[in-house]
């Protein structure tokens, strides 16, 4: 599950998932150190490869659709 960026090297090593694991008070085991190490892996280089998209002219938006809010009359 763990892909190598373009440079052979992995995005995050264990002792990097054990020392931020270690800052949250986590006791990994050491199956769970090998899961959460390919599941970061896997997190950062898609994070990385969204950062390589070109959005130059897409507008900043907060909802991928336009939606509104369908609500009745507030009358009494």
């Amino acid at each position: 599950m763990n892909s190598p960026n373009p440079t052979g090297t992995p995005p995050i090593s264990a002792s990097e998932v054990a020392h931020v694991a270690r800052l949250a008070r986590l006791d990994l085991s050491p199956q769970e150190l090998d899961y959460y190490t390919s599941s970061l892996a896997v997190i950062i280089d898609h994070a990385g490869a969204m950062s390589k998209l070109d959005l130059e002219g897409v507008p900043p938006m907060s909802h991928p659709f336009a939606i509104s809010n369908v609500l009745r009359e507030d009358v009494v």
